[in-house]
């Protein structure tokens, strides 16, 4: 294993670090997450200058709003599709509280995982439909159901879908369709719950009808957040703040029952995450999500604690369970598959419900794909799959689509059915292709912040590391590492869990405690342990402690975090796919020149692997910002299409793009589209605007961030010799950078 600490020798900006209180650490925690500047901290931070997504924006909203009021006043009955994970039960939740309260015939159906599986189900739509159900708002679902919401409609039912998944190739026939992928690139509401989704439906029909919002909602909306992994940025990261405020002195009878029966006092997102989420997903798994829906309705604090022992003994009859399913699943593993680079593992009675999560424990543990298989009640075989970074499973998983039923997922992790038949002959193929595929030689990457010695671990760094919560998915935790640390003192209870103190090089102690570790010693042994900082508080304790995500007794290679070159220009795209494993297009410009692959733009702010450079950036500026925001191992230089900048090539194209968007958006586009197609700055696509309207082609006008034009039929020159000036010169200065980065070298050494 590889250690990397993230942008190890970058300086952090002055005005950042003085807002982070002079904490290097900090500073260089939230520089590694996209804050760059003191504009990104206000906003992002302390939340002083963002300004939260108004839901009325959204036409698809609005249009949904006028429906549902329809429907209140002409009493029809409503009923809320949902969902039988956490993000799909506080989706209904929402819907159901919030279409009540303004005395709705509202009724929901969350599906069986077992017998209906996601999404919606024909026969459930019938269902309804007998129960004289007007209106259909999905949550949490309903983006990849043609047939069922055609079906619906046939019925003559309205059908709302509000989802967040993503999308295809085309969205179903309802009558409204609620996604916020459905906005461009760089939106800040693109990620989002299915809860958020429908939390800005119910606080947009408030609004429209004039009714006030008395439950903000926010407690469950943060729930779905951290459930659904939702990268923590943008709209999410302000509701996710807000909901924890609310969260931490919770008032929803239902949370505040399942907390007393768990014995949470106040909730941290590490509860959400280990103690509440999990509970939530279990009866879902175990019985029917209803349980959990009806702990949100509940009204008195008897049912609700009916419901939230119910829940918890759910949760232990799957920790039985999960358990017993990964004892017969590393028995196979260590006598069968032990050699096997995918672990293809098939129970013919283990839980359905389960094998998901014991999937994921083994490929952790072994570093390796784990497919987790069962037989359904049908004879068939279900199962689902958890990898590594150097193997998209969803990718392999089409390559044997023939042996298949069906699949879904992404490159981390997926679902699966085929038939029983067909299971030997797709684990022998399967196993054969990772045998080719995945390299002998194949080294784990684990990505830091911080060399960190104990006797920096105090009080004041955990109050400092606090300053820049909420952490989670897209803003991950703050991640340390520390070598050459010596295990003083051992505790080993139930034979897998180990209670230790432990002692660096500079003589401090710090307690720690490695869960389901085994039953070997480690009392005296050196290692190098990578892990995050918490406060202990249980029983009354008050204590700064580490949590350890990896220990490694082997020799450890710790490296700075230094990107690789590799240049493959004038080599075709396929080719430069097939050669890199995980790799990421970077592509801006015309439609008509972009590969037939997914891309990212500037705006991308998740992390990659390898990133290929298929178009040139407009500049270095925007380079550099591409590789802080996405800190790749290694960036493949391709630029198989490169701006044009010839005064005649770039007018040409510029007349094209406005002739195109007059065709097909009524001559309306952002600033940030328009010189991403072009390449330029957002101030030049205004100038260079002004000037081709001085000569008379179109009537040009600028709404913010939004930029309208009006094509003329006749042309009427008017030369304005200072724009034309400036054109001419910032032209020229592209074209010439465009020349040197494209045949340079110089650049791309390390």
């Amino acid at each position: 294993m590889k250690i990397r600490i993230d942008n190890k020798n970058k300086k952090v900006p002055k005005d950042l670090l003085e807002a982070c209180g002079g904490n290097e650490i900090l500073g260089k925690i939230l520089y590694n997450r996209g804050i760059h500047n003191i504009s990104d901290f206000k906003k992002n931070i302390t939340g002083e200058e963002y300004i939260p997504y108004n839901p009325m924006d959204f036409e698809p909203v609005i249009e949904a709003c006028k429906m549902i009021s329809e429907a209140l006043i002409n009493k029809e009955k409503i009923a809320i599709y949902g969902d039988y994970d956490v993000d799909g039960i506080t989706a209904t939740s929402i819907l159901v509280l919030g279409l009540k309260k303004l005395n709705a015939d509202v009724i929901y159906h969350v599906p069986d995982r077992f017998s209906e599986g996601y999404g919606m189900n024909s026969d459930v739509v019938e269902e309804l439909y007998k129960k004289k159900v007007k209106m259909i708002i999905t949550c949490d679902c309903g983006i990849t159901n043609f047939d069922e919401v055609s079906h619906a409609k046939e019925l003559g039912m309205k059908v709302i879908v509000t989802d967040h998944h993503t999308i295809g190739e085309k969205i179903p026939d309802a009558d409204v369709v609620i996604n916020y992928k459905l906005l461009p690139e760089g939106n800040s509401v693109r990620e989002t719950s299915g809860c958020a989704t429908a939390y800005f439906l119910i606080k947009a029909l408030y609004e429209y009808l004039g009714e006030k919002l008395k439950d903000n909602y926010l407690d469950l909306v943060a729930l779905s957040i951290v459930s659904d992994v939702i990268p923590v940025r943008g709209e999410s990261r302000y509701l996710f703040k807000k909901g924890m405020e609310e969260l931490k002195s919770p008032k929803r009878l239902g949370l505040k029952v399942l907390m007393d029966v768990i014995g949470l006092e106040e909730l941290t997102i590490e509860d959400i995450s280990f103690q509440i989420t999990p509970r939530l997903n279990a009866v879902g798994r175990m019985a029917s999500a209803k349980t959990a829906v009806e702990l949100f309705l509940a009204d008195t604090e008897e049912k609700a604690r009916n419901l939230a022992i119910e829940i918890d003994r759910c949760n232990t009859d799957r920790k039985n369970i999960q358990n017993d399913i990964y004892n017969e699943a590393k028995e196979l593993v260590e006598t069968e598959k032990k050699n096997k680079k995918i672990l293809v593992l098939f129970g013919e009675h283990w839980h359905h419900g389960i094998i998901g999560i014991v999937a994921g424990k083994i490929c952790e543990e072994y570093k390796k794909p784990c497919i987790m298989l069962s037989m359904a009640e049908n004879g068939d075989v279900v199962g689902s799959a958890r990898s590594i970074e150097e193997l998209n499973i969803y990718d392999t998983l089409s390559k044997f689509s023939q042996y298949l039923l069906k699949f879904g997922g992404h490159s981390g992790a997926a679902g699966l059915s085929l038939k029983f038949e067909n299971l030997l002959k797709f684990t022998e193929e399967l196993e054969d292709y990772a045998d080719i595929y995945l390299s002998e030689d194949y080294e784990e990457t684990v990505l830091v912040d911080y060399a960190l010695p104990f006797d920096m671990i105090t009080e004041e760094l955990f109050n400092g590391l606090k300053i820049g919560e909420p952490y989670g998915d897209g803003f991950s935790p703050p991640k340390f590492v520390t070598p050459k640390v010596r295990i003083l003192r051992e505790t080993i209870n139930k034979g897998t869990h180990h209670f230790m103190t432990l002692v660096d090089d500079t003589k401090h102690e710090i307690g720690t405690t490695l869960w389901n570790y085994g039953p070997d010693e480690l009392l005296n042994k050196e290692c190098t342990i990578v892990y995050d900082i918490y406060k202990d508080t249980y029983n009354g304790r008050n204590e700064v402690k580490i949590r350890i995500q990896d220990i490694l007794f082997d020799k450890v290679e710790i490296v700075e975090d230094k990107i690789k070159f590799i240049d493959r220009r004038n080599v075709e795209i396929s080719e430069i796919l097939k050669e890199f494993k995980d790799c990421t297009i970077f592509y801006e410009g015309p439609v008509v020149f972009k590969p037939n692959f997914p891309v990212i733009n500037r705006h991308h702010m998740d992390k990659v692997k390898n990133l290929v450079l298929y178009s040139l950036p407009q500049n270095n500026k925007v380079l550099n910002e591409l590789l802080e925001n996405t800190c790749p191992d290694c960036v493949i230089i391709n630029y198989s299409y490169t701006p044009r900048y010839d005064e005649l090539d770039f007018q040409k194209m510029f007349m094209g793009v406005i002739k195109n968007i007059s065709n097909n958006s009524s001559g309306i586009i952002k600033v940030d589209d328009f010189s991403d197609i072009m390449q330029t700055d957002n101030e030049f696509i205004i100038t260079y605007s002004k000037l081709l309207a001085d000569f008379g082609y179109f009537d040009f006008s600028c709404d913010n961030d939004k930029l309208k034009y009006v094509i003329k039929l006749k042309v009427d020159k008017k030369k304005n010799a200072y724009l034309e000036n400036i054109s001419t010169r910032y032209l020229k200065e592209k074209a010439e950078y465009v020349r040197y980065m494209v045949n340079s070298t110089s650049y791309y050494k390390d």
